[in-house]
């Protein structure tokens, strides 16, 4: 590979382990540091890009992107606020833009488990975060971290619970695969101090990947779940504050 792609790709595990956190660092002028983080990113990808001299050809997904993002740009023409539907847009543009440079950066099952996991250390990050929230700054029964909204965070951290349950199967490595269980770990106990009802309904759906992947995995990673799920009861009902289980047993009730 060439210096290029190498920094380019970083600066890419940059931006991603900064999206969960997005809200952590504000530089008044410029906005969060993800959104800073990611334009160098994206101006990184595009010089090693035209460097080169490959781009990889998009797939339908990506032209299904397109589509939607063209479908929701017309409703400029009849919006009653045309102000944040351009925002919208932008957020919409500048989102398409990175799955594009994702797809052109990372074509290799490596680049792609190096993402990830730099998604999973930056969620890790604001889940322990959340957890350690001084109660003092608590609203009502939501505890969140760097003024982010509970619910934001709640879906942020659930997103990295597959992509760790994932690496944790997929690594080899000694040390790694009990850091994605510890991620899974502090990812639901931070959820939980949350008390995002949508998102313990993804971390339920999410945690489907156990038992249907569970005839794939070897009996060291089927003995290292169930210490997984012992140890994550256990931290979760002694930091967990009563609070928020009684919220989030609230969660049938709004679904009917």
């Amino acid at each position: 590979e060439s210096p290029f792609a190498v920094v380019a790709l970083w600066l890419l595990c940059l931006f991603v382990f900064a999206v969960p956190l997005e809200n952590s660092i504000v530089i008044p002028g410029f906005g969060t540091i993800s959104r800073i983080i990611g334009l160098v990113a994206f101006v990184a990808g595009i010089v090693s890009i035209v460097e080169s001299g490959k781009f990889r050809t998009p797939i339908l997904p990506h032209l299904m992107m397109v589509l939607f993002v063209v479908w929701v740009s017309l409703s400029f023409f009849w919006t009653i606020s045309p102000d944040d539907t351009t925002e919208e847009i932008i957020s919409y543009v500048q989102l398409i833009a990175m799955v594009l440079l994702i797809w052109a950066e990372a074509p290799k099952p490596e680049q792609q488990q190096r993402l990830m996991r730099a998604y999973i250390l930056g969620a890790g990050a604001l889940a322990v975060a959340t957890i350690l929230q001084n109660e003092s700054s608590v609203v009502g029964v939501r505890q969140g971290a760097f003024n982010m909204n509970p619910n934001d965070i709640g879906l942020r951290i659930v997103l990295s619970v597959p992509m760790a349950l994932y690496l944790s199967a997929v690594d080899k490595r000694r040390i790694w695969p009990w850091i994605y269980r510890a991620e899974v770990i502090a990812a639901s106990c931070g959820l939980f101090f949350t008390a995002s009802r949508g998102g313990f309904v993804a971390l339920l759906a999410a945690f489907l990947m156990i038992p249907l992947t569970l005839k794939a995995w070897t009996t060291k990673q089927k003995l290292a779940t169930v210490v997984l799920v012992v140890i994550g009861a256990l931290v979760a009902i002694r930091m967990v504050p009563q609070r928020a289980w009684t919220r989030l047993g609230s969660t049938e009730s709004e679904i009917t």
